[in-house]
């Protein structure tokens, strides 16, 4: 049974597009600690509550009929969710809704959305035609402090180096996430124009998501995650701090 997703985009996507649109709706994240194997915390994942069970599509259509609920554990690196749907399991009676110490969260309260690892924000929305599906956008402390640090070095770098950076963030282009980099790039370049510089292409947002399979390492397509923005992420440390 395979759970360790090979990056977080794809881990991202998987959540977004494969799981809380299908019912997933209420969930369990967590960090593991640094001394800790992380194949031994999904090991006891996989024991604890019987992950195999509603693993594969024929299981979960039987738990489904049977009115049990089906479940789902991911995991990159040292971060690890646990989802599940509507239906009859134990795991009611351990854990109770409200988001902290053991407790779980519904993807569809829009008012507490899933912050992902700091980097993404979800939260299930219904369509005009009554179908679901997951709204992926940045946290606001985030996005502001990606618009500080664009808007400082708007008029100091090149057009080229801002071109570069702005090209090369780790951002999946999900509709809100796309509109919220042409946002800043907007503001962008609004003080450029001021300063009599040339304007910064609104292509420059990606708008093709990194292609990458969610269990096979060998399906890896990083764009920025391979080489980091040492300067951004220096900033955007600064501004967590």
């Amino acid at each position: 049974m395979q759970v360790e997703a090979t990056s977080e985009a794809a881990l991202v996507r998987q959540l977004a597009v494969h799981t809380f649109p299908h019912g997933y709706f209420y969930y369990v994240t967590g960090t593991i600690g640094v001394k800790k194997d992380p194949s031994n915390t999904d090991e006891h994942f996989i024991r604890k509550y019987k992950l195999a069970d509603s693993w594969g599509e024929k299981q979960r259509f039987l738990r489904k009929r049977d009115g049990l609920a089906n479940l789902r554990y991911y995991r990159f690196e040292r971060t690890w969710i646990l989802c599940w749907t509507d239906g009859d399991h134990w795991i009611w009676n351990s854990k109770k809704e409200g988001g902290e110490d053991g407790y779980f969260s519904d993807i569809r309260n829009k008012e507490e959305p899933l912050v992902f690892r700091g980097r993404y924000e979800m939260v299930l929305v219904y369509g005009t035609n009554g179908k679901p599906h997951t709204r992926v956008g940045i946290p606001k402390r985030q996005l502001d402090a990606l618009d500080a640090y664009f808007t400082s070095i708007a008029t100091r770098r090149s057009q080229s180096q801002l071109e570069y950076q702005i090209r090369n963030l780790v951002y999946e282009p999900y509709r809100q996430v796309w509109s919220e980099l042409r946002s800043i790039l907007w503001r962008v370049n609004r003080k450029r124009k001021a300063a009599g510089l040339p304007m910064i292409p609104l292509n420059t947002v990606r708008t093709r998501k990194t292609k990458a399979r969610v269990f096979d390492p060998d399906g890896i397509d990083h764009y920025s995650e391979d080489v980091p923005d040492e300067e951004l992420t220096e900033f955007l440390g600064s501004r967590a701090a």
